[in-house]
């Protein structure tokens, strides 16, 4: 990645802050005419497209992304959000399970995994892959509160109370968690 590229996410980066995103994605947009030949770049702009919901282009990016290096594990992970968006859950898996497979350090494809079997009523299945993201990072939120909703959803009250006590423990003040209390 080069000085220009660099500057041009920097560029971006400031415009989401400002809220201005189709300049944001303007920038990002010239980081892929500056380097087509990279692979992550494209993965950069398609994760941007996907956070604005500019599904289509970010699927573009992804498949061109994984043309010209089929191992990012970034890029599989993006699709499976753009397929379970769409509701085709078995594409999804596939997806997540190879980002998995490519980068089984990265916590979030556990917690993609989670969300996904979660929307399939696999909550047995859903509580099993959050652990194993707490595993890698205890202090991984998203994946706590996503097995109190499963717990919660499976009638056991008691662990659900217990796992959002836990997330008061180590972030004190998580709202969300002290709402999902009744504190």
């Amino acid at each position: 990645t080069d000085d220009n590229t660099f500057m041009h996410y920097t560029i971006g980066d400031a415009l989401v802050a400002e809220g201005r995103v189709d300049d944001a994605l303007d920038q990002y947009r010239k980081t892929v005419q500056l380097e087509p030949w990279s692979a992550s770049t494209h993965c950069k702009l398609g994760e941007a497209c996907l956070r604005f919901h500019h599904v289509t282009e970010a699927g573009q990016q992804y498949l061109t992304a994984l043309a010209l290096d089929d191992n990012l594990a970034a890029a599989h992970a993006g699709l499976g959000w753009i397929a379970m968006e769409g509701k085709r859950p078995a594409i999804a898996k596939h997806e997540f399970d190879r980002a998995l497979e490519l980068d089984p350090g990265d916590q979030t494809n556990y917690l993609n995994l989670a969300l996904l079997s979660r929307m399939r009523n696999d909550l047995e299945g859903s509580i099993n892959y959050c652990r194993w993201a707490i595993k890698i990072n205890d202090h991984m939120i998203a994946a706590h509160h996503l097995i109190a909703e499963n717990l919660r959803q499976l009638g056991r009250n008691d662990e659900a109370d217990a796992q959002l006590r836990y997330v008061l423990s180590i972030a004190p003040y998580d709202d969300q968690a002290r709402q999902m209390l009744g504190k």
